[in-house]
């Protein structure tokens, strides 16, 4: 490496230097002039300089230099934009050498600036927000532009990566054409002897007996196969005292129990000093309960109270009627320390109500989980470049991407990329599948963050519903102990999770994570299909009869099938005397594909053509559907929710066979409209 120093008053080359050449700038204005500096410390070189434009040479020149640096000044013009190329060469002590510059002039910037006026890298769920965004010229100035903004989960980039590219002027950079060799005119014969010599020498594998391990051992690690039971009785779990246990207490284990009057039996006995009494005999009817004293030479020993996620004193604890407690902890004193410090030194009792329970009901659940938040594709600025849009928040917990491309009618354009976040003081992000399987036996984990700067306990609950009837089904997936409390630092997160037994003849199931600290609440529902390990085969046989005609059709592949699997569904007889009847009933699956994209677009608009043809050519037709409309038919829980209906669609479109007469009548209502 060598470093050259230039002298713009010397006029001659560094001492040996036979020849050098250098353009003034990187790049050039339209109007301005390029300087090319030549030089050379030999004597009567003679260079021939090329200017290059459009693959012609369109100037030719001669420099003569005699230890001596010579500039030519090359104007560049408006027709130069995107470049033109200088070629330089010359002869000398027989050596031929040459040297090209790729002169660059830009073209004049098209790009728009696109400003943020009103923007937020937080919001809320659900809330409705308005953004502003003020879009500029090249050089700052006014501009009347269009707008395309979009927003999607970001966590789709994770399956691909979504960016838009906009370059709709060509701009391209100009590369010398022109090119010279001095081919053999001062060349010389090169001669190589290739006589490499190549040994391979290898060496016997000596192999050794091993053990086997039978897949316990991998590498330096150990793996150890070991079996483990978790036994039902709570009196089986082993507790170990510690020094600052509270006074006469004797617990029995982490009990919990689903009714009230399985945790009031088992609450009652739980402490030695904690009793529940009841004035009629009755459990739940005049109950008290009653905390006898403790006492300790060191000072205070009573235990923490924690009523339905807040602290609370031992009178509070007191008051409480025993019928409204739905569910019970005990914790002693290690785990109350680690979980609550210092105030839980002497052992913990989290205890949770009815009360509670009701609570939790009120919470306002989050629904709208769509992984695109908007698309707004035609949105103008004023005479001023401002331009906003008003939208939704989306109510899933994450985090979004925004894209803006702004363009004028000259195609003047920019594209600006923004991240925001959904998020709550409080958040449920359960960690659900996207499908259930009869016969699963699986656990549902759901995540609570903490977003606060102080310890938050709460407690959360799981709630299961048939998504099509709507009923409760929490007993039939083994979910009866539905509720489990928490305790989650600030700033932190921490998991609660319930097991499930997926039962058969379930469609989709919807569930609700609801989760309440003190002020601060949260809940999630969504819709899960259930698929059947076995496979619907529907065997068709058409039969055509004339008019005083009898026939007899056998159905063979049902008469003969020998499967020890088979479980008959349902045999169905359909009779018509206009065939164009099975055309209308089976239109309503291209009609109610759910997305936008041109394929679907073009079904759903073929189906409504073919039906409205096939109305008007059929009075018949027409009439029954009138008929039907004029009906008060109450519509299913599956046509009321529409997102159910599009997930069972795509998930498990067979089952769309099994409907009732009455909700293939509702859906044929619409062809008379």
């Amino acid at each position: 490496m060598f470093t050259s120093l230039f002298s713009d008053k010397d006029k001659t080359v560094a001492d040996h230097q036979l020849y050098e050449a250098q353009l003034d700038k990187e790049s050039y204005d339209i109007n301005s002039m390029a300087k090319l500096t030549l030089g050379s410390a030999a004597e009567h070189i003679t260079v021939t300089v090329e200017i290059e434009k459009d693959g012609k040479i369109i100037m030719t020149q001669l420099v003569e230099l005699n230890n001596s640096r010579k500039t030519i000044i090359i104007p560049v013009l408006a027709s130069d934009v995107g470049g033109f190329a200088v070629h330089t060469s010359f002869a000398a002590f027989n050596e031929f050498k040459s040297q090209s510059f790729n002169v660059s002039v830009p073209y004049p910037k098209t790009d728009l600036n696109i400003e943020t006026t009103t923007f937020r890298d937080k919001l809320q769920p659900g809330q409705d927000e308005t953004w502003s965004f003020k879009i500029k010229g090249p050089k700052g100035d006014k501009v009347s532009a269009e707008l395309l903004a979009s927003m999607y989960d970001t966590s789709l980039d994770e399956f691909r990566t979504h960016n838009w590219n906009f370059n709709p002027i060509n701009n391209p950079v100009y590369h010398g054409r022109l090119g010279k060799n001095s081919r053999q005119s001062f060349g010389n014969t090169n001669f190589r002897v290739f006589n490499n010599f190549y040994t391979d020498v290898t060496y016997p594998y000596q192999g050794y007996d091993e053990l086997n391990w039978f897949g316990f051992y991998f590498g330096n690690n150990y793996r150890y196969l070991s079996k483990s039971k978790r036994l039902s009785s709570p009196e089986a779990v082993a507790m170990v005292s510690d020094s600052a246990e509270l006074e006469e207490v004797v617990t029995v284990g982490y009990g919990e129990a689903a009714e009230n009057k399985t945790a009031l039996n088992n609450l009652n006995g739980a402490v030695s000093g904690l009793n529940i009494t009841s004035g009629s005999g009755q459990p739940g009817s005049d109950s008290s309960i009653i905390l006898r004293g403790t006492g300790s030479i060191t000072g205070n020993s009573e235990p923490l109270f924690i009523i339905n996620g807040n602290i609370a004193t031992e009178t509070q604890f007191r008051s409480i009627e025993a019928s409204d407690i739905l569910e019970y902890k005990i914790l002693k004193a290690e785990e109350g320390t680690a979980l609550y410090g210092e105030k839980g030194k002497n052992g913990v009792i989290i205890i949770t109500t009815n009360q509670d329970l009701s609570d939790l009901q009120k919470v306002k659940i989050r629904k709208n989980l769509n992984e695109t938040a908007f698309f707004f594709p035609q949105l103008q600025t004023d005479k001023e470049g401002n331009v906003s849009f008003n939208f939704t928040a989306p109510e899933a917990l994450t985090k979004w991407k925004l894209q803006l491309l702004a363009h004028t009618k000259t195609l003047e354009s920019a594209v600006t990329k923004l991240e925001t976040v959904t998020q709550k003081e409080l958040m449920v992000i359960p960690n659900a599948p996207r499908f259930l399987r009869e016969g699963d036996e699986i656990t549902i984990s759901t995540k609570i963050a903490n977003l606060t700067d102080n310890e938050l306990s709460g407690v959360a609950q799981l709630i299961l519903t048939d998504a099509v009837t709507g009923k409760s089904i929490d007993t039939e997936l083994s979910n009866s102990n539905n509720t489990s409390n928490f305790i989650v630092d600030a700033k932190g997160n921490t998991q609660v999770s319930w097991s499930l037994n997926i039962p058969k003849n379930i469609q989709a199931v919807q569930y609700k994570v609801i989760a309440k600290a003190g002020d601060f609440s949260d809940g999630e529902q969504n819709a899960l299909p259930v698929l059947s390990n076995r496979m619907l085969v529907t065997e068709t046989l058409p039969m055509w009869i004339r008019s005083n005609q009898t026939k007899t059709f056998t159905l063979d592949k049902l008469k003969n099938n020998t499967s020890t699997t088979l479980s008959h569904h349902k045999l169905t007889l359909e009779m018509t005397s206009n065939p164009a009847w099975y055309a209308v009933q089976a239109l309503p699956y291209l009609m109610e594909y759910p997305y936008e994209c041109n394929e679907q677009t073009f079904s759903r608009y073929y189906a409504n053509a073919l039906a409205q043809h096939i109305v008007k050519s059929n009075p018949k037709i027409e009439a029954v559907f009138n008929q039907w409309k004029s009906t008060d038919a109450l519509l299913s829980n599956l046509e009321k929710n529409q997102e159910l209906k599009s997930l069972l669609i795509q998930e498990t479109p067979w089952l769309r066979d099994a409907e009732s007469e009455t909700e293939q009548k509702n859906e044929s209502r619409y062809y008379s409209t």
